[in-house]
């Protein structure tokens, strides 16, 4: 901005034919003296006294007069009601102006204007055109301020702080702050009973310090409670201490250089005639955050909740975190470190609620979803191998494979389309299927082969079982040939039913191996027949159904074994399954 010199009219010019009024002479005569306290509270809508005229304080802000001489502290009024237009566009002024529990009835004007610091509390006016007004120090409008419609602070440069706190903003039915490009050095004070009715725009903000949402209430005229997209905040963005936003709370692409924390926050969808809209929540596009996001207490947290290509340092939370939520997005979402009480079950649920895409007609008619993303689970899976859960990793691996198969499976049905090749790939996916179904149940993907473990003991033990029940039957026998065609075997089969109980007390049983079911069974399951029970004993299949029965069993536990056991070291060796 170039320096101008503005025309300042003299006081003989402001006063005109309505010469000043008592309040008038007042301020000056007292203004040398650093301020003049008409009240401590606002005037009343019909009082006709104190009354001070806009352009007499601009004359004041200008540097005054000889008549009226302002002192280094700026001009400050108290308690008085401003008339006419309090117009600054363009000015340049060297003091401060404070106007503290006044009315202005018109809409104060500081485009382009320079001045030291502006302090409007516990005053109420028709909003603000502050766009591109600097400040070497702080901005206030707290305690009580009062705005009845837009506050224009559009790239505006403050050399302080801005505090809005216990203010109340009206936006009338569209913005009630707006701070779009605006620069400011130090912090953000929206708290103490802050309240917008309309959006809050911090698009572009460039924030030295923290952005302090403290028992503040954000209602959302249109669907967005409070825009920061593309801001960068050099400090903390704090959500607290029952703050409350009735519509969609956006940083998208801002970036924040330490936390972000959300503690006791209420995130609502906003209402429209008593019916919730769709937009609402936390949207955290494409946001970098330093340090910590931390929504470990937030109160609500209601709609959508929006992490796309997000980067984060650590991320926060809690399983009562997203009770109320009804849509994540996360795909893209990085971050370093987690801390929560989540167990990796819930994380999986957590996963499943975000939104893969919406349902799409093929062009035959069938419905199907867009294609799965894994990549919020590789995400979690690394997380959690990082800080050293590589158990917990390789359950979100197992719930992301089973996903990818899924999707697949279901994308290969949806493009049936009456040709032999979609029919021929449907087909060989239904033979797939139930091996997918174990190969996920036995070895998780190759992600958890030491489940196959389990499957082993359980198998072995029902295999124990069976066949102690079967001998106990007297329906085993001896597999060695040489006792099956010796004269004590033959003597045995030919005088009893139970052949095995008299070659039992036979010479020819004296240190043959004795039947043990655990060791019989291991030794099926084991492809390695090390133990000998296995080319000691068999099932008679013509003694009666358990052995008939267990011929049957026992090839096919054999064939199981071999399965486990080269899946396993397949899966071990990293031959099959993803490992990541």
């Amino acid at each position: 901005m170039s320096d101008v010199d503005f025309y300042r009219p003299t006081l003989e010019e402001i006063e005109g034919d309505e010469p000043f009024n008592d309040a008038e002479k007042r301020v000056i005569e007292e203004m040398r003296h650093g301020g003049v306290n008409f009240s401590d509270v606002l005037p009343d809508d019909n009082a006709e006294e104190p009354c001070i005229r806009g352009p007499l304080i601009r004359h004041l802000m200008l540097g005054g007069c000889e008549k009226a001489q302002v002192s280094r502290a700026g001009v400050t009024i108290l308690g008085a009601t401003i008339t006419g237009q309090l117009d600054f566009i363009g000015t340049q002024c060297t003091s401060d102006l404070a106007l503290l529990n006044c009315k202005i009835l018109s809409k104060p004007a500081f485009r382009d204007a320079k001045l030291k610091a502006l302090y409007l509390d516990g005053s109420d006016c028709l909003g603000l055109d502050c766009s591109r007004m600097q400040t070497e120090g702080s901005v206030h409008l707290r305690n009580g301020f009062t705005a009845r419609d837009r506050v224009d602070l559009k790239s505006t440069v403050i050399g302080g702080s801005l505090d809005c706190g216990a203010g109340y903003f009206d936006g009338s039915g569209s913005c009630a702050i707006d701070l779009h490009s605006a620069k400011i050095a130090a912090d953000l004070f929206l708290v103490g009973g802050f309240n917008a009715v309309g959006e809050v725009k911090l698009d572009k903000l460039l924030l030295g310090g923290h952005l302090v949402c403290r028992e503040a209430k954000f209602i959302a005229d249109g669907a967005v409670a409070l825009s920061a997209s593309s801001a960068q905040i050099g400090g903390n963005v704090l959500l607290v201490e029952d703050s409350n936003f009735t519509g969609q709370v956006n940083f998208f692409r801002a970036i924040v250089a330490e936390d972000m924390i959300c503690d006791g926050s209420v995130f609502q969808r906003e209402k429209r005639d008593g019916v919730a809209s769709r937009r609402g929540g936390l949207d955290l596009e494409a946001v970098q955050i330093g340090r910590t996001c931390n929504l470990r207490f937030v109160s609500k947290l209601q709609g959508q909740l929006v992490f796309t290509d997000a980067q984060i340092g650590c991320l926060r939370d809690e399983k009562d975190t997203y009770v109320d939520l009804e849509s994540l997005l996360i795909n893209g979402f990085r971050y370093d470190s987690l801390d929560s009480d989540m167990t990796p079950g819930q994380r999986i649920k957590w996963l499943a609620i975000k939104e893969e895409g919406k349902n799409r007609k093929t062009k035959h008619g069938n419905t199907m979803r867009d294609g799965f993303d894994p990549q919020p689970y590789s995400q979690l899976a690394k997380v959690y191998r990082e800080q050293g859960a590589s158990e917990n990793a390789a359950r979100i691996l197992e719930a992301r494979d089973n996903q990818i198969w899924h999707s697949t499976y279901r994308r290969i049905h949806a493009e049936i389309d009456g040709s032999w090749q979609a029919g021929v790939s449907s087909i060989i996916a239904d033979f797939r299927y139930p091996g997918m179904w174990l190969f996920r149940w036995m070895f998780g993907y190759g992600h958890l082969p030491a489940r196959a473990l389990w499957w082993a003991v359980g198998l072995v033990a029902m295999t124990a079982c069976f066949f102690h029940v079967s001998y106990i039957n007297h329906q085993m026998v001896p597999a060695s040939t040489q006792v099956l065609t010796s004269p004590e075997w033959i003597y045995a089969v030919e005088t009893s039913d139970t052949p095995l109980l008299v070659w039992a007390d036979s010479a020819t049983s004296i240190g043959y191996p004795s039947f043990q079911p655990l060791y019989y069974a291991i030794d099926l399951l084991i492809p390695l027949n090390e133990l000998g029970y296995k080319a000691a004993w068999t099932p008679a299949s013509d003694r009666g159904w358990l052995g008939n029965l267990g011929s049957w069993i026992a090839p096919v536990v054999q064939l199981l074994g071999w399965m486990i056991t080269s899946i396993l070291a397949a899966a071990l060796t990293g031959v099959i399954g993803r490992k990541d």
